[in-house]
């Protein structure tokens, strides 16, 4: 199992770390599946801050569709659009997404090279 998923702080702000480097797509869909379950402890109607890190994983279909079943069970459980910062993404993967974040596609989610530079955006949502 190469996934991690955690409740961490930075700057007081509390957000849920979802670490899938490194991972075969086996690994990313239990890393979503396990930040679904962790989404849904939380009260309806909490707000909730996102950070994944997908760095060295390669893309597929079943990766994006479970990225919508989180989506999709946020918005059903009412939690508002999840302020979303990712790490990793690079070429092809990351103009792909960029163009489905530039299209509104996808909301709240931010596409970064570090770490650091992601919870800083993060914390500031």
């Amino acid at each position: 199992m190469t996934f991690r998923v955690s409740w961490e702080t930075f700057k007081g702000k509390r957000y849920l770390f979802v670490n899938s480097a490194n991972g075969l797509e086996q690994d990313m869909l239990a890393a979503l599946e396990a930040a679904k379950q962790e989404m849904l402890k939380l009260p309806p109607g909490a707000s909730l801050l996102i950070l994944m890190d997908m760095s060295h994983t390669s893309p597929a279909a079943s990766v994006n569709a479970k990225g919508r079943e989180l989506t999709a069970a946020a918005k059903a459980h009412g939690i508002p659009d999840c302020p979303t910062a990712m790490v990793g993404f690079s070429g092809v993967q990351k103009g792909i997404t960029q163009m489905f974040i530039s299209l509104r596609v996808v909301r709240n989610l931010r596409l970064f090279d570090h770490l650091d530079e992601a919870k800083e955006w993060l914390v500031a949502q």
